[in-house]
Order: structure tokens, then C-alpha cells, then sequence
């Protein structure tokens, strides 16, 4: 080879080459990690392309976007604006208006208002006064009110052991007010409070056409309350550790622990009083920059009573619908003891939507003693959460139970407490 360096001893050529190359590599390979990433970053950023979504992802986020669902179904802001929804589990597409009035300044107080009516004749009205922060930073104070005319609640007869042929319907009509205070003694996620109100309750033949009332197939001995209805007193008090994030409805991380004790008290037959322990823990473990989800959840409602007295059907805790047994028809099973476990896998498919895959397990009881996992009526399934402002507005459930499948499709994320006067 003939050039300028051609005359050079060949063992200093050699060490100028390996110099040569050396800067080459040094100037190609940053010497720290840090760098090693910056430049990694810089190669990937240089290789990307525009994000093309497909025709059904566009309309998707086209709706999320301009929040039309959403709007419907929460109705944000004050002022008179449609709802969807509202009126309870098994009544039919409703659907309504809310009514939103607050102090925008200090948020001293808020007042919201709501009727419905669904397509089965069923409807409810409610209004709610809350005060947060009264006289304290750590006290909330509401007041709430509310009458639902149910004409199609469904009843399978008592027990776990009841029978999906036996199925009936009837009309329920409740009133209540109450008052609730809730103190949070450390500034933050735990709270306890106390409740005080009444509920008058009164029931009648179903309206679900060619479907039996229950007291065509069943005695006032199997379903206490069947003949006559009373009106009670209740009070009770709550402990609750919340720390789900970013919301309640849409949580991705942190737990719930909730504890609440009722008494029912009978003001008028005398016989029906009975009290009520529920307690709940949800737990959601998050991974992958929260894109995966999954939801671990268990309840137990037991009731307590004077040996004279039972728990009236209408107000016995009760299994089955869109919120907790999923593959399972609404009202499905009622006892006086009740508990449930809930499993949920959900991940992200793309903004906005969220893919799940879930089973449920639970069971009704006669007994306390009985509340364990033998004989555990079982549901699984997969579902779609469309999500919007950090919360779940809108899901579709398919469940699978030996019962058959169920389709649910609802305004609200898939857990809520189950109680009869919901």
C-alpha cells in the first residue's frame, strides 16, 4: 500500500490504525450507560411512525373524545342536564334527568336531584344534600332522599337450594331518608361515620308479563314479609380505608377495606327487626406503567335476629346481576347470609378501552356456620370497560354460569354493594 504513512515502521503503522479505530469507536459508543440510552433513545425516536388506528378504534375515541356517552350517562357540571340509566338492576333501559347545583367558590355544600323512569313502568326520584368539610376539614355531613316504585324484582324462592323454573316477580315501592355523618380522624383515607333514617317498605304483584307473583308458589313461612310489610327505623355505623386510585370507579391501585353495621328496627308488626353486618375488601395490584390491572374482591353481608324475629325476603342480602355474580339472572339467590369473591384481569387495549376477563364464585346460606367455600355457585366471563376521565362510564359483560350466559350492559363499573335497599 502506497501513501504518506507507507514509510513508517510497520509496528507504529499497526498502532495508528488501533488508534484510529479506537477514536472511531469512541466517538460511535458513548462511554456510560446514560449515554448508551440517550443514543438508543435517539436511533428509536429517528424510526417511528405515525400511530394508525383502525376504523372501529377511531369511532371509539371519536365518541371518548367528545364525551357523548359520558355526558349521558354522568351528566357533569351543574344545571339541568339527560341521564341514562339510574333506576336499579332488572327494571329495563331508563332513562332521565339530574339536577347539579354546588358552591363553585368553596365547595361548602352541594345539592343534586334526579328522576327516572324505565321502559317497564319503574322509576325512581332522589335528592341528596351534601355538606363536606362541615364546621370541620374532617367532617363531611349529607343528607339524601329517595321513592322507587319497582314492578318487575325478581324472586326464585329462599335459599341457595332454590330453582331457576321457580322464578317470579313482584312490585316494590320504598321511601327513605336519612342523614349520615362521616369523620376522617387523621386527615386522609380512613374514615368512620354513623347513619341514621327511615325506610318504609310495602310490596306487591310483579308486572313481568307471564311471569307468577310469589305468592302464587310460595307461603308467608318460606318468605317472611310475603303477607305484610312494616315501615323501620335504621341507624348503624361505618369504618372504611379507601385508597384506590385515580378514582373509585376506574381504580388501577390501592385497596378498600369497609366494615358497616345496621339495625333495622321494626315500627311496625314487631317482628321483622333484624341487624345487619357487611364487610368488603377490594385490593388491585397494577403492572406495566398501570396497563395491566388485576382486581382481587370479597364480600360477606350477615344478618342477626331475636328468635322471634325474621329477616323480611325484600330486605335479605341476595346474589346475582351485573355487579357481583355476573353469570347469574338478577336477584338470583336470597338468604339471610350471603358471601362473594370476585377476580378480574383487565388490560388496556388502547386509550380509552380496556379488555377484562373475570370470574365470580359466592353463595347464600341459612346459617353463619355455612359461610364457607364448599358448594360455591361459580361464573366467569370477559368484558369490555370504556373509560373516560379517569373512571369507567360505561362496560359490557358476557358471563358463563351453569345457569346459562348473561349479557350486562351498564353505566358503571362492575362492583357495587349489594344491599336490598340500594
Amino acid at each position: 500500500m502506497r501513501g504518506r504513512f507507507s514509510g513508517l515502521p510497520k509496528r507504529a503503522s499497526a498502532i495508528g490504525v488501533a488508534l484510529v479505530c479506537g477514536a472511531g469507536l469512541w466517538a460511535q459508543e458513548p462511554p456510560t450507560r446514560a449515554g448508551r440510552i440517550l443514543q438508543a433513545r435517539a436511533a428509536k425516536a429517528s424510526r417511528l411512525e405515525p400511530e394508525h388506528n383502525s376504523g372501529f378504534e377511531k369511532k371509539l375515541l371519536k365518541l371518548k373524545d367528545k364525551r357523548l356517552l359520558q355526558a349521558a350517562s354522568e351528566s357533569p357540571g351543574d344545571g339541568l342536564k339527560p341521564a341514562i340509566g339510574g333506576v336499579t338492576s332488572g327494571q329495563g333501559f331508563a332513562v332521565g334527568v339530574r339536577y347539579l347545583l354546588r358552591d363553585r367558590e368553596k365547595d361548602n355544600w352541594r345539592f343534586n336531584a334526579a328522576a327516572f323512569a324505565s321502559i317497564s313502568k319503574s322509576f325512581k326520584v332522589q335528592a341528596d344534600l351534601t355538606l363536606p368539610e362541615f364546621l370541620s376539614p374532617r367532617v363531611d355531613l349529607e343528607f339524601s332522599g329517595r321513592h322507587r316504585r319497582l314492578t318487575r324484582v325478581d324472586y326464585y324462592g329462599p335459599g341457595a337450594k332454590s330453582l331457576l323454573e321457580n322464578r317470579t316477580s313482584y312490585l316494590k315501592e320504598d321511601t327513605s331518608a336519612d342523614a349520615k355523618v362521616r369523620y376522617r380522624p387523621l386527615g386522609g383515607d380512613l374514615s368512620v361515620g354513623a347513619r341514621a333514617g327511615i325506610l318504609a317498605v310495602n310490596t306487591g304483584r310483579g308486572r313481568r308479563t307471564g311471569t307468577p307473583s310469589p305468592e302464587d308458589l310460595f307461603s308467608s313461612a318460606a318468605a317472611a314479609g310475603l303477607d305484610d310489610q312494616t315501615n323501620f327505623l335504621r341507624t348503624g355505623g361505618f369504618l372504611e380505608f379507601d385508597t384506590r386510585e385515580p378514582t373509585t370507579s376506574g381504580a388501577r391501585s390501592g385497596a378498600l377495606v369497609s366494615l358497616e353495621f345496621s339495625d333495622f328496627s321494626d315500627q311496625g308488626l314487631g317482628r321483622y327487626g333484624f341487624q345487619q353486618l357487611d364487610a368488603e375488601v377490594q385490593k388491585y395490584y397494577s403492572f406495566l406503567n398501570g396497563k395491566r390491572v388485576f382486581v382481587v374482591r370479597g364480600e360477606v353481608a350477615t344478618t342477626f335476629t331475636d328468635s322471634d324475629h325474621r329477616v323480611p325476603f325484600y330486605l335479605q342480602p341476595y346474589l346475582g346481576g351485573a355487579y357481583e355474580m355476573r353469570g347469574f339472572p338478577n336477584y338470583r339467590f336470597y338468604g339471610d347470609h350471603s358471601m362473594v369473591t370476585n377476580f378480574e384481569y383487565r388490560w388496556e387495549a388502547f386509550s380509552g378501552l380496556d379488555l377484562a376477563l373475570f370470574m365470580d364464585a359466592g353463595k347464600v346460606a341459612d346459617r353463619r356456620a355455612d359461610l364457607d367455600f364448599s358448594d360455591l355457585e361459580t361464573a366467569a366471563g370477559f368484558g369490555f370497560r370504556f373509560n373516560g376521565r379517569n373512571q369507567t362510564f360505561m362496560r359490557l359483560d358476557v358471563a358463563f354460569s351453569q345457569e346459562g350466559t348473561q349479557i350486562w350492559f351498564r353505566w358503571r363499573g362492575p362492583f357495587r354493594r349489594r344491599c336490598a335497599t340500594c
